[in-house]
């Protein structure tokens, strides 16, 4: 674990989030993102609720390592979309991606013993068809 961090990132392409439901391309960034977030908040065990209570949005760092993949927007760069790190890191270095940190010390011992990061990101493809579905019950009814 370099740098005191864990660094893990998916794809997702919200060009066909955004299609399937008939948003913007910046709308379905946006509900995936909250969704997303929340799912890892769930995810975060509780012995004190401080793990939990550490996640941000930031952007993303460009020191990261593997920085290439992540969210997919009709030519737009990259986008990492989770990062755990015991260390604030370099935030003069931006790109305009996405990052869903953790100010924890502690957050990497407790992903490196339990892998609640890694499980919630594996089930990144059922968040985004929950997302498609949750737009279009809105768009339908006006009730979430």
């Amino acid at each position: 674990m370099a740098d005191k961090q864990i660094l893990e990132q998916i794809t997702v392409d919200l060009d066909k989030i955004a299609k399937k439901a008939g948003v913007t391309v910046a709308q379905a960034r946006n509900e995936y993102l909250n969704r997303l977030s929340l799912e890892v908040v769930k995810g975060t065990p509780v012995k004190t609720g401080r793990l939990r209570a550490s996640w941000f949005l930031s952007p993303t760092l460009t020191g990261a390592p593997g920085a290439s993949a992540g969210e997919v927007t009709a030519g737009a760069p990259g986008a990492t979309l989770a990062r755990l790190s015991g260390q604030s890191g370099a935030l003069a270095n931006l790109d305009g991606s996405v990052y869903l940190l953790n100010g924890a010390n502690y957050a990497i011992f407790v992903e490196a013993r339990t892998q609640f990061l890694r499980k919630v990101l594996a089930r990144s493809k059922a968040i985004a068809a929950d997302v498609v579905t949750e737009i279009k019950n809105i768009k339908a009814t006006g009730i979430p």
